[in-house]
């Protein structure tokens, strides 16, 4: 457990960057992923289906998951039903939860949200659009994290008034 000092600021330096999860059964797309996350300064984990990112995510427990839509085995949608239900049993920690896709009909983007993605981007994308837009995802795992850190202290020191 983090012992919270000087607030969210001070856990956001010392937190470690979340993992970046690539998903996609295209070795070269998969590759120039993976480049620009690691330039990004991220720690990259490369998957070529769906299925495999689960299980490298139960490894992990916590991540930011750049998946592509098509995939063998487990799609992204599917996928991404996959590991919500995985958060919401708590096999997993926190999971944002992107879309790279070149499927851009409004119909498409929204079946997507609906299966539970936080953001899409459509292919061919912008790299810097891509790291932007991860690094929004990290802000935001890590204001998750600090918010069940602080629920577990005040379980704790609710425990120890009990005493």
């Amino acid at each position: 457990m983090v012992e919270i000092k000087g607030g969210i600021a001070e856990l956001m330096e010392d937190a470690h960057r979340p993992y970046v999860v690539i998903a996609d059964d295209e070795p070269a797309t998969r590759a120039l992923i993976m480049k620009q996350m690691r330039d990004a300064g991220f720690d990259v984990v490369a998957c070529e289906n769906g299925r495999e990112t689960i299980d490298r995510l139960k490894e992990i427990g916590s991540a930011i998951v750049v998946a592509d839509w098509d995939m063998p085995e487990l799609d992204g949608l599917e996928c991404c039903r996959a590991v919500r239900e995985l958060c919401e049993l708590q096999v997993l920690g926190q999971v944002y939860f992107i879309l790279l896709s070149a499927k851009n009909e409004k119909e498409q983007i929204v079946a997507g949200f609906e299966a539970g993605i936080d953001d899409f981007i459509v292919k061919p994308h912008h790299p810097q659009e891509l790291v932007a837009r991860v690094k929004a995802g990290e802000r935001l795992l890590k204001l998750q994290n600090e918010l069940v850190s602080r629920q577990r202290e005040v379980a704790k020191i609710n425990a120890e008034m009990m005493i």
